[in-house]
Protein backbone atom coordinates (compact mmCIF):
# COMPACT_ATOMS: atom_id res chain seq x y z
CA UNK A 1 0.00 0.00 0.00
CA UNK A 2 1.59 3.50 -0.59
CA UNK A 3 1.94 6.03 2.01
CA UNK A 4 0.14 8.66 0.15
CA UNK A 5 -3.51 7.51 1.46
CA UNK A 6 -4.50 7.59 4.66
CA UNK A 7 -7.93 6.01 6.48
CA UNK A 8 -10.85 7.80 8.30
CA UNK A 9 -11.04 6.96 11.56
CA UNK A 10 -14.53 7.03 11.84
CA UNK A 11 -15.74 5.55 8.54
CA UNK A 12 -13.03 3.88 7.47
CA UNK A 13 -12.93 5.96 3.32
CA UNK A 14 -9.31 6.01 1.55
CA UNK A 15 -8.45 9.60 1.40
CA UNK A 16 -5.35 11.21 0.30
CA UNK A 17 -2.62 11.80 2.58
CA UNK A 18 -2.62 15.78 1.97
CA UNK A 19 -6.20 16.35 2.87
CA UNK A 20 -7.46 16.93 6.33
CA UNK A 21 -11.16 16.20 5.81
CA UNK A 22 -12.48 12.75 4.87
CA UNK A 23 -14.17 12.79 1.57
CA UNK A 24 -16.66 10.62 2.67
CA UNK A 25 -18.20 11.68 6.17
CA UNK A 26 -15.96 14.97 6.39
CA UNK A 27 -14.12 14.62 10.09
CA UNK A 28 -11.14 15.92 10.30
CA UNK A 29 -7.72 14.00 9.57
CA UNK A 30 -4.20 14.37 11.17
CA UNK A 31 -1.33 13.07 9.14
CA UNK A 32 -0.14 11.12 12.16
CA UNK A 33 -2.79 8.65 11.45
CA UNK A 34 -1.46 4.77 10.77
CA UNK A 35 -2.06 4.05 7.14
CA UNK A 36 -3.30 0.83 8.23
CA UNK A 37 -7.12 0.49 7.76
CA UNK A 38 -9.59 0.79 11.06
CA UNK A 39 -11.25 -2.47 12.26
CA UNK A 40 -14.16 -3.95 10.24
CA UNK A 41 -17.81 -1.91 11.23
CA UNK A 42 -20.07 -4.16 12.72
CA UNK A 43 -23.55 -4.38 10.07
CA UNK A 44 -26.57 -2.81 11.66
CA UNK A 45 -28.18 -5.84 11.31
CA UNK A 46 -25.95 -7.84 13.90
CA UNK A 47 -25.97 -4.99 16.61
CA UNK A 48 -29.85 -4.31 15.91
CA UNK A 49 -31.03 -1.36 14.55
CA UNK A 50 -30.93 2.14 16.63
CA UNK A 51 -31.36 5.29 14.73
CA UNK A 52 -28.34 8.29 15.56
CA UNK A 53 -29.21 11.27 17.05
CA UNK A 54 -28.72 14.51 15.78
CA UNK A 55 -27.32 17.13 17.69
CA UNK A 56 -27.27 20.87 16.89
CA UNK A 57 -23.99 23.01 17.80
CA UNK A 58 -23.83 26.58 17.92
CA UNK A 59 -20.73 28.34 16.40
CA UNK A 60 -17.64 28.15 18.71
CA UNK A 61 -17.61 31.61 20.39
CA UNK A 62 -20.81 33.28 18.92
CA UNK A 63 -22.18 34.79 21.72
CA UNK A 64 -26.32 35.37 20.10
CA UNK A 65 -28.31 38.49 21.27
CA UNK A 66 -31.16 38.22 23.40
CA UNK A 67 -35.01 39.49 23.09
CA UNK A 68 -34.03 42.66 24.49
CA UNK A 69 -31.29 43.58 22.03
CA UNK A 70 -32.79 41.93 18.94
CA UNK A 71 -36.01 44.25 19.97
CA UNK A 72 -33.87 47.31 20.53
CA UNK A 73 -32.04 46.17 16.73
CA UNK A 74 -35.56 46.12 15.37
CA UNK A 75 -36.23 49.76 16.55
CA UNK A 76 -33.23 51.04 15.21
CA UNK A 77 -33.49 49.64 12.00
CA UNK A 78 -37.68 50.79 11.57
CA UNK A 79 -36.11 54.62 12.63
CA UNK A 80 -33.51 54.63 9.72
CA UNK A 81 -36.17 53.09 7.61
CA UNK A 82 -38.41 55.64 8.26
CA UNK A 83 -36.01 58.22 8.05
CA UNK A 84 -35.76 57.46 3.85
CA UNK A 85 -39.27 56.90 3.91
CA UNK A 86 -40.63 60.17 5.09
CA UNK A 87 -40.05 62.41 2.68
CA UNK A 88 -41.76 60.00 0.72
CA UNK A 89 -44.84 60.26 2.27
CA UNK A 90 -44.40 64.06 2.48
CA UNK A 91 -44.36 64.22 -1.65
CA UNK A 92 -46.50 61.29 -2.63
CA UNK A 93 -49.02 60.81 -0.23
CA UNK A 94 -49.82 64.18 2.10
CA UNK A 95 -51.02 66.46 -1.33
CA UNK A 96 -53.66 64.15 -2.19
CA UNK A 97 -54.80 64.07 1.60
CA UNK A 98 -54.31 67.84 1.68
CA UNK A 99 -56.73 68.46 -1.49
CA UNK A 100 -59.22 65.95 0.38
CA UNK A 101 -59.27 68.20 3.05
CA UNK A 102 -59.36 71.73 1.14
CA UNK A 103 -62.78 69.68 -0.21
CA UNK A 104 -64.55 69.08 2.95
CA UNK A 105 -63.89 72.48 4.53
CA UNK A 106 -66.29 74.13 1.82
CA UNK A 107 -68.92 71.38 2.49
CA UNK A 108 -68.36 69.27 -0.57
CA UNK A 109 -67.97 65.99 -0.97
CA UNK A 110 -64.76 64.54 -2.56
CA UNK A 111 -64.61 63.92 -5.64
CA UNK A 112 -63.83 60.13 -7.12
CA UNK A 113 -61.15 61.30 -8.92
CA UNK A 114 -59.69 62.38 -5.23
CA UNK A 115 -60.26 59.20 -3.64
CA UNK A 116 -58.94 57.44 -6.40
CA UNK A 117 -55.77 59.67 -6.40
CA UNK A 118 -55.47 59.21 -2.95
CA UNK A 119 -56.01 55.55 -2.81
CA UNK A 120 -53.14 55.08 -5.91
CA UNK A 121 -50.57 57.50 -4.15
CA UNK A 122 -51.18 55.20 -0.73
CA UNK A 123 -51.01 51.92 -2.45
CA UNK A 124 -47.58 52.99 -4.71
CA UNK A 125 -46.20 54.31 -1.18
CA UNK A 126 -46.67 51.33 0.28
CA UNK A 127 -44.91 49.25 -2.23
CA UNK A 128 -41.88 51.12 -2.52
CA UNK A 129 -42.28 50.98 1.47
CA UNK A 130 -42.07 46.85 0.80
CA UNK A 131 -39.55 47.29 -1.74
CA UNK A 132 -37.35 49.35 0.00
CA UNK A 133 -37.43 47.37 3.16
CA UNK A 134 -37.15 44.24 1.48
CA UNK A 135 -33.64 46.04 -0.21
CA UNK A 136 -32.44 47.17 3.25
CA UNK A 137 -32.99 43.69 4.98
CA UNK A 138 -31.60 41.23 2.10
CA UNK A 139 -28.13 43.76 0.81
CA UNK A 140 -27.17 44.17 4.27
CA UNK A 141 -28.22 40.71 5.81
CA UNK A 142 -25.87 39.47 2.52
CA UNK A 143 -23.47 42.12 2.88
CA UNK A 144 -19.69 41.33 4.56
CA UNK A 145 -21.71 42.84 7.72
CA UNK A 146 -24.31 39.54 7.76
CA UNK A 147 -26.75 41.56 9.52
CA UNK A 148 -28.46 44.63 9.50
CA UNK A 149 -27.39 48.16 11.41
CA UNK A 150 -29.37 47.59 13.79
Amino acid sequence: MPDNFIFCSKCGAQNAASIQFCQNCGVGLSSGLTPAPPAPIPSAAAQGYAPARAVAYAAPGVQYGGFWIRFLAHIIDHLILGAVAAPFFFIMVLPTILRVVNETQHDQEPSPEVIFAIISSVSLYACLAFVGNWLYEALLTSSSWQGTIG
